[in-house]
């Protein structure tokens, strides 16, 4: 039995990867490496996935949980960036 799915804000596929293009060019802009790994809801059982390959939207997501297959219409972005990579002037 799955847990009742979560609802999520998640955005279009044209306006994610607009705003996840954003977010990756204003850390660039700072000389900070980072990339995103997309997300989506699985639409069977309600998961929250994240896709594995890094800066990579893929039309469909399988599901860790249940192993389904989803067709990626929305979903949402988690951002990594490496602070650490940044010269900071003493």
């Amino acid at each position: 039995m799955y847990d009742e799915p979560r609802t999520h804000n998640d955005l279009p596929r044209e306006e994610l990867m607009a705003r996840a293009q954003a977010a990756l060019d204003q850390f660039a802009r700072q000389g900070t490496p980072a990339h995103v790994n997309f997300k989506f809801t699985c639409e069977r059982c309600g998961t929250r996935c994240t896709l594995s390959d890094p800066n990579t939207l893929y039309e469909e997501g399988e599901c860790f949980q249940c192993g389904h297959t989803t067709k990626i219409e929305k979903g949402g972005f988690a951002l990594t960036a490496n602070l650490a990579s940044r010269h900071i002037k003493p």
